[in-house]
């Protein structure tokens, strides 16, 4: 019947690790899936997925600019400058839940406020990114980090508010298997090389 037919669609979850069904979930969301079949008896059920996920261009490495949507994980975190009262991105961040990002420790700053999400262009308005901003409510250094020698500079920020997950707004996957093959990796960031926090 019509029911069974759409459960065989559904990829067998019950041996993925908690990460690799978190990818399958979030692409969901970002990859629009339309189901269709015709009214004759015993039809066929199709899938057509639309492709509104990240547009990869293996070809962008070297400090080249990226395309709108290309990196669909990457955000900035914002500071708030005393002075002039206006929001500064200063460090790169990851989306890698609704509620969390993952950055540097040494980004830690008491003026942090804000991750923003689904941005090109820093300084543009007219990129054609529709970015969102994200209230700060709580960032989580490393236990053993060490400002000095910057050893586990890593951190969590947990974000006031759930992301929607979009197209342009999607966490980043983690690698599944327990080799990498790849010779090449691509580090993504706005730019920014100046350290900042403490």
């Amino acid at each position: 019947d019509y029911k069974t037919k759409l459960q065989t669609l559904a990829p067998a979850q019950q041996s993925l690790t908690i990460s690799a069904k978190k990818c399958i979930e979030y692409m969901r969301l970002a990859t629009p899936t339309t189901i269709f079949s015709s009214l004759k008896p015993n039809a066929e059920v199709v899938q057509k997925k639309s492709k509104l996920c990240s547009n990869d261009n293996n070809l962008i490495v070297g400090g080249e600019a990226a395309k709108l949507g290309e990196f669909p994980h990457m955000g900035a975190i914002g500071y708030r400058n005393p002075d002039t009262g206006r929001v500064e991105f200063r460090c790169g961040a990851t989306l890698i839940s609704e509620r969390f990002v993952l950055t540097a420790a040494h980004c830690r700053n008491a003026d942090a406020v804000v991750v923003r999400l689904g941005d090109l262009d820093l300084e543009s308005d007219t990129d054609g990114a529709d970015p969102r901003d994200f209230e700060i409510e709580e960032f989580i250094k490393h236990p053993q980090y060490t400002s000095r020698t910057k050893y586990n500079d890593i951190a969590l920020v947990r974000l006031a508010t759930p992301v929607q997950i979009n197209s342009r707004i999607r966490p980043a996957c983690l690698y599944q298997s327990k080799e990498i093959r790849q010779q090449k990796l691509i580090a993504t960031g706005y730019g920014a090389m100046e350290n900042f926090g403490s």
